[in-house]
């Protein structure tokens, strides 16, 4: 049986998993999701997963710097359990969850990495149109009206498409 905390990690790949997109420990550490949310999707068996609670005034970094060695440990633990597969990238290393990777496994593991084929190249789009940030940023002062630029959608997730436009 896993624990809390290994079920709020793996109900994030999951929920991650529905966009086929593979994740860094420390993309889940700042995406983790409680079981309310993945109830609402679906995922009626993570409901009872709550989230720790952070406090409110924090004296220190010790907790934070804890919460990530934690996490990253649970990734690599659910990893050596087979719910993950793990594929070093450029970037580092990224984990799926193993039931939503393609079903030819474990003959032609070697090629069941579409998933993060694809994570690498919305990546590489991604820092393509974010060549394009600093022209816009200069345009966007010049509107006096303007008061600030976000970036939304899947360019601030690192991840996009060659005809995906800047939102």
């Amino acid at each position: 049986m896993l624990s809390k905390q290994a079920c709020q990690v793996l109900a994030t790949f999951i929920y991650s998993s529905l966009f086929n997109f593979p994740l860094t420990a420390k993309e889940v550490e700042l995406r983790l999701l409680d079981g309310e949310k993945l109830a609402s999707v679906g995922f009626e068996k993570f409901a009872s997963v709550r989230l720790e609670k952070s406090e409110s005034n924090y004296n220190s970094t010790h907790k934070e710097i804890n919460k990530t060695v934690e996490i990253k440990k649970t990734v690599q633990q659910l990893a050596k359990q087979g719910y993950l597969f793990k594929k070093n990238l450029k970037q580092g290393d990224y984990y799926f969850p193993t039931k939503f990777m393609p079903q030819q496994l474990p003959q032609q593991l070697s090629q069941q990495i579409e998933p993060f084929l694809l994570r690498e190249e919305k990546e590489g789009w991604a820092q393509l149109l974010r060549a394009d940030l600093p022209a816009l940023i200069v345009l966007a002062k010049r509107v006096p009206w303007i008061k600030g630029v976000a970036i939304t959608g899947s360019l601030a997730l690192n991840s996009g498409w060659k005809d995906d436009d800047i939102d």
